[in-house]
């Protein structure tokens, strides 16, 4: 029930979130998933007034995102490291 306009930003914010998470793994093996959620979810509400259930929606979405995206990135650094 997110309105078109929260999902398209939930979607451009989790493109987003997942190449920052990317990089943030990659150089510094920290993944800081949460605050890309919070990010994305202020922009939602300031863009498309969800209301607080799916805000927290959309943080979760963007946060699960970055949060798989680190982690496939930190296994393929070890895998690196160990060759």
């Amino acid at each position: 029930d997110l309105p078109l306009i929260a999902a398209i930003v939930t979607i451009l914010g989790c493109w987003l979130a997942t190449t920052m998470s990317c990089q943030c793994v990659g150089l510094s093996g920290i993944n800081p998933m949460e605050v890309f959620g919070i990010f994305v979810l202020i922009i939602a509400k300031a863009v498309s007034g969800v209301s607080g259930t799916e805000a927290f929606y959309v943080a979760a979405i963007v946060a699960v995102a970055a949060g798989l995206t680190g982690d496939v990135m930190n296994d393929f650094r070890s895998g690196h490291i160990l060759h």
